[in-house]
């Protein structure tokens, strides 16, 4: 039974994204008509294999389009997961859910990031993390900034946290010196220097970070 209600959502995601792409209705709207649950089920259905990856991205991007929060974080988690199969896409619509309203996709965009980092070449994770570092958009120098609190090697880490924590935005600085903590035994001396800058920094939040952290490592 289970397996004919995804068939049927399968079906009526391709007849959304056929209204969609001749303009006779909006995708966000008409993927309400689809129980939240179903919808979701059918996002983690594309980390089973035999999925084309055409199909694959195209499904999620369709779907990225949801109205519903938990319907579109789940989306960013699932690009995230499987993106070293298409990178690029996976970036892309990460891209698309960076700024979104929702804090809580936000959130899951930087943990689809994690997952892009973790498990792409050293060259295309040096290319991103550079590309959404220094980015027109704040909200992809955040994603990027919390992204870069695990302990993935990328070869451009350090000089990419020391820029943010100069962001002149205070939520990518907060970010940024959130993510420190993790890498502050790789280079002590250069993550030091990096967190003292912000010990008086105008944004309270991002001061209280930076000072419990340089006083963690006095």
């Amino acid at each position: 039974m289970r397996v004919f209600l995804q068939q049927s959502v399968l079906r009526h995601l391709g007849a959304i994204a056929v209204a969609g792409g001749i303009g006779l209705a909006s995708p966000g709207a008409s993927l309400l008509e689809i129980p939240t649950e179903l919808v979701v089920e059918v996002v983690e259905e594309t980390e089973e294999p035999g999925w084309q990856n055409e199909d694959r991205q195209r499904l999620l991007a369709l779907v990225a389009e949801d109205q519903r929060v938990v319907v579109r974080a789940r989306v960013a988690e699932v690009a995230g997961a499987l993106g070293h199969e298409t990178p690029d896409e996976a970036e892309g619509l990460l891209a698309r859910l960076a700024g979104d309203a929702s804090p809580r996709v936000r959130r899951s965009v930087s943990r689809g990031l994690e997952s892009l980092l973790a498990h792409t070449d050293p060259m295309f994770r040096a290319g991103l993390v550079a590309r959404w570092s220094t980015a027109e958009d704040a909200s992809l120098r955040e994603a990027i900034a919390r992204s870069l609190g695990t302990r993935t090697p990328t070869l451009v880490t350090d000089m990419a946290l020391s820029e943010l924590c100069r962001d002149p935005e205070p939520r990518v600085r907060r970010a940024a010196v959130g993510a420190l903590a993790p890498h502050y035994e790789e280079a002590p001396e250069e993550y030091a220097r990096v967190a003292m800058r912000l010990v008086d920094d105008p944004d309270g939040l991002t001061r209280r970070i930076a000072r419990r952290l340089v006083s963690r490592h006095a």
